[in-house]
């Protein structure tokens, strides 16, 4: 059976500020958290420096950068800058681009509902998904350089097609294509609020809306296929098109790039987080019904038709919050401050 081989080759902690929310690697390495404040309303963003060999104390921030907002909370480098984009909920909900060597906010950009999706970079642009109904572009400064009117409220964040198109899904059932200016480009309706979109192979978009998944390609109307799938949270495709879906209530779908073949895996398990990396596996956050949670993955390419895909899953001692995929290895960062680096072989 093909199947797919973790090992932990690094554990340390850090000293974290408050509830874990969120994480990233910046460019240089070094992980970031942001964490809940100690007062209402108030999340910290805190950097961290690169872990020392052969310590076991934790690791204490450099710096803790107070911004105001709430969960739900995303957040991703710049990797332009080598800066931190998080964007929050609550009362105002806003992005900020915050330089984590200065230790201080650069620019905050007020949104008019709270993030439904991580920003996406893109043409040297971060698109962000911005309700009541609309998809805007910030340059490096964040200052606004375009905004599409979609219509309807964004349901998902953006998505690179190519380097020509992005898309997003919205609450109405539409996955809109847009270009590098901000022009409405056409795309497709579902019969239903898009729940989860991805992007696979030759720029073919997979969306989950109205009960279905469908695949769509590019200056085509009509779906390629579709098949049942109802409450979608995250999915991704691997480079032959087959998806991998992680269900609201628990368990994960696994559909042929054909759409003919549909297989119910893990179920009861709470999977959330599924990424494509390039160890060339699917992984996600596994929270089982019983037992500890942890990684689990699945090996790409798909074997042969007639094989068993195995999917394979890592206990870890903490409770994972965030698997941050790097080129060499995913970090993934726990509630109680632990954080793993796990390389994954397929």
């Amino acid at each position: 059976m093909s199947s797919v081989r973790m090992e932990v080759q690094r554990r340390y902690a850090l000293s974290l500020p408050g509830e874990l929310l969120g994480a990233a690697l910046l460019v240089t390495g070094e992980p970031v958290v942001v964490c809940a404040g100690g007062a209402p309303g108030v999340v910290i963003a805190a950097p961290f420096g690169h872990p020392r060999s052969g310590s076991s104390a934790p690791l204490r921030a450099g710096a803790l950068v107070q911004l105001r907002g709430e969960g739900p909370v995303f957040v991703a480098p710049n990797h332009e800058l080598g800066e931190l984009l998080v964007m929050v909920g609550g009362d105002e909900p806003s992005i900020f681009g915050v330089d984590c060597g200065q230790a201080r906010p650069l620019w905050r950009l007020l949104m008019e509902g709270p993030p439904v999706g991580p920003p996406l970079l893109w043409r040297g642009l971060t698109l962000v998904a911005d309700p009541p109904g609309a998809l805007t572009a910030l340059d490096l400064a964040g200052r606004e350089r375009w905004i599409c009117d979609l219509g309807s409220a964004p349901s998902t964040g953006p998505a690179a097609v190519d380097g020509e198109r992005a898309v997003i899904g919205a609450a109405d059932g539409g996955l809109h294509l847009v270009d590098g200016v901000g022009g409405r480009l056409g795309g497709w309706s579902m019969g239903g609020r898009i729940e989860a979109l991805c992007v696979g192979p030759r720029g073919r978009v997979v969306g989950c809306g109205g009960g279905l998944m469908s695949a769509f390609e590019v200056g085509r109307r009509e779906p390629l296929w579709s098949a049942p799938a109802e409450g979608v949270v995250s999915m991704a495709a691997d480079p032959r098109g087959n998806l991998t879906a992680a269900l609201a209530d628990g368990g994960v779908i696994r559909v042929e790039a054909g759409g003919q073949a549909r297989r119910s895996v893990l179920q009861g398990d709470r999977i959330r987080g599924l990424e494509l990396t390039t160890s060339g596996a699917v992984v996600g956050i596994r929270r089982p019904a019983e037992g500890s949670a942890g990684l689990v993955a699945w090996p790409l390419p798909s074997p042969p038709a007639g094989w068993q895909v195995g999917a394979e899953g890592r206990p870890l001692s903490g409770e994972p919050v965030a698997a941050v995929h790097g080129s060499h290895f995913t970090s993934v960062f726990c509630r109680g401050g632990e954080v793993f680096e796990v390389t994954i072989q397929s």
